[in-house]
């Protein structure tokens, strides 16, 4: 354990050092030490033994040098032991962008900062910095509390003191509010005509299911044969096809609500039906050759397609016809959908997050309030109409 000695004894610069075995943040065991003057009190140096011996047997033989540790040694340990282990691939992905972003990464700017030491200024300067890059205030939080998990961790298994995250109490950019934009139902009608008439059945395939069953690009792109019941013209979303960086990854849905059952309205139904049909006839068609992947959105091969296809093609699409239909994102569709579930079909808030997928109906509440404010004002002139007929009677 800790030891004492005496260097440069009977000189001007004579002081005692105390040797001690500690494990580095990253496992590694080594020596340290610490030097005090000559004039230093026994007392003093055998209560800082005492400290450090008390330290190692609580900690299983771990003492840590916080005081020397970096945020950049740090988060290697934190990526290590947690991000790897628990989160999704896309999630890894994302943070690992976000560390490393050359101009205004994490690890860029803070990386060789001493994790004990980093404070709330330098956290705060560092949001400004993003916002002068030009981050979306919602970007910008999205960094912020990356760094503030890390500390979170840190913090959990004892790496630094509780309350020592920098990121509480800075100051982040408000988010405004985005209007989403959607598609009435008389736009709806012209966008369906378009999309019938564009020779392109797997666009097709996806507005349907954009338009009409509220899916996003990936649940889509995850869409196998065995998903599809036609027998009660349903439809099991339970999972989806993401990526992380290069490379294909298929992940249950965002959320456990997202794992859901949807039914197809006959419109709907019959463009899968033959999306179901045009998959079989090319798995006859070219027999061996083809890969029997079960997926609906795949090429004439039965190979899956890249997820980023529909967006790319309905960009396209929206460019050329932009003299009937006004811009929309392919997830504006979903959007679409919502909102005409809301406005038209009268849809309560709990149905509209059980279609949508929403893990609570805050969610649905925050993205689609504008849509309810329609409906609330459609009721408010129903009530209007029937107090004049009430005073109408009054008067008579």
């Amino acid at each position: 354990m800790a030891s004492k000695r005496v260097l440069d004894k009977g000189t001007p610069k004579e002081r005692i050092q105390v040797n001690f075995e500690i494990k580095t943040a990253d496992g590694r065991r080594k020596r340290s030490s610490k030097t005090f003057p000559a004039s230093t009190p026994k007392k003093t140096i055998n209560a800082f033994i005492r400290k450090v011996e008390e330290e190692y047997e609580a900690s299983s033989g771990i003492v840590l040098e916080t005081y020397k540790v970096t945020l950049r040694e740090f988060t290697e340990i934190y990526l290590k032991d947690y991000v790897s282990r628990k989160l999704e691939p896309t999630t890894q992905n994302n943070y690992k962008q976000m560390l490393n972003e050359k101009n205004h990464g994490i690890l860029v700017e803070l990386g060789d900062c001493q994790l004990m030491k980093l404070d709330r200024r330098q956290v705060q300067r560092y949001v400004h910095l993003l916002q002068d890059h030009g981050l979306s205030p919602k970007s910008v939080k999205n960094y912020v509390m990356l760094l503030s998990g890390i500390y979170e961790y840190a913090t959990k298994y004892g790496y630094i003191e509780a309350k020592r995250n920098p990121c509480s109490m800075v100051d982040l950019p408000k988010q405004n509010k985005k209007q989403i934009s959607v598609y009435s139902p008389e736009e709806i009608s012209v966008l369906l005509k378009l999309i019938n008439e564009n020779n392109d059945e797997l666009l097709q395939f996806a507005v349907y299911c954009g338009v009409g069953l509220g899916l996003r690009r990936s649940e889509i792109a995850g869409l196998t044969l065995s998903a599809v019941n036609l027998k009660d013209h349903s439809i099991h979303i339970s999972q989806a096809k993401v990526y992380a960086g290069r490379k294909e990854f298929l992940k249950a849905t965002k959320t456990q609500a997202g794992d859901r059952l949807v039914f197809m309205s006959e419109e709907v139904e019959k463009i899968v039906r033959q999306r179901i049909s045009k998959y079989k006839e090319n798995r006859l068609k070219h027999g061996r050759v083809f890969n029997d992947s079960g997926f609906l959105f795949s090429d004439e091969f039965g190979n899956p397609m890249h997820t980023s296809i529909i967006g790319n093609r309905f960009a396209k699409f929206i460019k050329k016809n932009s003299a009937q239909l006004p811009h929309i994102t392919f997830h504006g569709l979903r959007h679409t959908f919502a909102s005409n579930l809301i406005t038209q079909a009268d849809a309560d808030i709990v149905s509209v997050k059980e279609l949508m997928g929403h893990s609570s109906v805050s969610t649905t509440l925050s993205v689609y309030s504008h849509s309810f404010d329609e409906r609330k004002r459609a009721l408010a002139e129903k009530m209007n109409g029937i107090m004049a007929i009430e005073k109408q009677a009054v008067s008579q």
